[in-house]
């Protein structure tokens, strides 16, 4: 018989969503892609070498010719002595001695874009870690209220057992029994919900994994309720000490301005080093040897407005990225916030719903001697079940809400997405 899966704990189903989600092979192409363009960018800095082999024939191929010149980087060439068939190979390079900072912003931007790209690498690590982690405990609720609803609709069954043997014997209308048969109905119909809510949750997991959504993975309890101890000038510290995105949007406008750079050296000329080296060979074999070398200075004068757009450009985008900064800054300090919020929130509820469950228990207990004795009903007995069941709904909902905060500001402040790492530095610091 094959062996049953293990079941997956926490920081193995982020492990293999950080080697299977498709989001981050996407994104580790895009390193690739960025470092490609930052050696196009280099390239610059390098001489460039040609050599091109050329066979020419004259027609009728007995009229001889003679082959214009050849335009190149030094000037124009002049060919050998006439003939009607030519043989032709040429070998020619260029260097850029001098562009005013054209290359060197060009690789400048290159590097921002590869810094760029692997800080989005690593906060891709960080949203696929905490979708993992939001969706591994959205399974671990759907589950405690499957267990939830099945305790439910066993105490509806005592209920509807006791409400009949009661009117059977004439201690109960028939009221009661309905009223309990409907408590068993809704009882059941919640144990459906809970039972298609946590195949869902198990998809949603699979899904933030990277793994087929209909794997039938288990997953493991991780309801440890860890004190959470920072102020919420704590949290925003962290954030600040520790988002990427600060550096993305530090990369983001000094890729800018090294565009700002580029656009503005557009308008200054280029100074160019190249030679040419030549072998023609005609029908009859005599061979020309021509080498030639010189030094360029390039300067467009007109453009018909291109390079003042790319100007307009290139400062749009500084302010552009400094405007995302600013941007950023909020919705970082927003996000810190709402998880914050919703830890305290999350806490005070456990707190709440944990007395309150309590409580529940003993009334239910104390509702059934009463029946028992004949001093309650059945209608009485059906209030204390359903008040035992929300309570432990409300209690489920709250201690798993509680971890998923702790992961949601995890991520809010950019700190490793290790399990029980970022929960026991929140629990240690003061």
């Amino acid at each position: 018989m094959p062996a049953e899966p293990r079941p997956l704990l926490l920081d193995q189903a982020i492990d293999m969503a950080w080697r299977f989600n498709p989001r981050l092979d996407a994104l580790r192409e895009r390193i690739a892609a960025a470092e490609g363009g930052r050696q196009i960018a280099a390239a610059d800095f390098l001489p460039e070498a040609t050599s091109t082999y050329r066979h020419l024939n004259g027609a009728p191929g007995t009229v001889p010719f003679v082959l214009p010149t050849i335009p190149n980087y030094v000037g124009n060439l002049a060919p050998g002595p006439p003939s009607d068939r030519f043989d032709r190979a040429e070998l020619s390079v260029q260097w850029i001695l001098w562009d005013f900072g054209r290359t060197s912003g060009k690789v400048g931007q290159a590097v921002s874009a590869v810094d760029i790209a692997r800080l989005q690498f690593e906060r891709a690590r960080q949203t696929v870690a905490f979708d993992v982690t939001a969706a591994y405990f959205g399974v671990l609720a759907a589950q405690a209220n499957g267990r939830i609803a099945e305790e439910a609709v066993a105490r509806a069954d005592s209920v509807l057992r006791d409400a009949r043997n009661f009117f059977q014997r004439g201690a109960a209308i028939r009221n009661d029994v309905l009223r309990a048969d409907m408590l068993r109905a809704e009882m059941q119909l919640n144990l459906v919900k809970a039972r298609t809510s946590t195949a869902a949750a198990v998809a949603a997991l699979n899904q933030s994994i990277g793994i087929n959504v209909s794997c039938p993975t288990q997953v493991v309890d991780q309801s440890d309720e860890l004190p959470f101890r920072l102020s919420l000038a704590d949290c925003l510290q962290l954030a600040a000490d520790n988002r990427d995105e600060f550096r993305v949007v530090l990369n983001a406008i000094r890729s800018s301005r090294l565009g700002v750079g580029v656009a503005q050296a557009e308008f200054l000329p280029r100074v160019l080093v190249g030679g040419v080296g030549l072998l023609q060979q005609t029908r009859n074999g005599e061979e020309v040897h021509l080498a030639a070398g010189g030094v360029n200075l390039e300067m467009a004068l007109f453009e018909g407005g291109r390079r003042v757009g790319k100007l307009r450009s290139a400062e749009a985008d500084v302010r552009v990225a400094i405007a995302q900064g600013k941007d950023l800054c909020d919705r970082i300090a927003y996000e810190v916030n709402l998880a914050f919020l919703g830890i305290q929130d999350a806490r005070q509820r456990i707190d709440l719903s944990r007395t309150t469950v309590a409580q529940a228990n003993e009334n239910l207990r104390v509702v059934r001697r009463l029946v028992e004795h004949g001093d309650a009903t059945s209608t009485d007995l059906i209030d204390a079940v359903l008040l035992i069941t929300r309570a432990q709904q409300n209690y489920a909902a709250a201690l798993y809400d509680y971890q998923t905060s702790l992961a949601r500001l995890t991520y809010a402040t950019g700190l490793p997405n290790t399990p029980g790492l970022s929960s026991s530095l929140f629990a240690s610091r003061t």
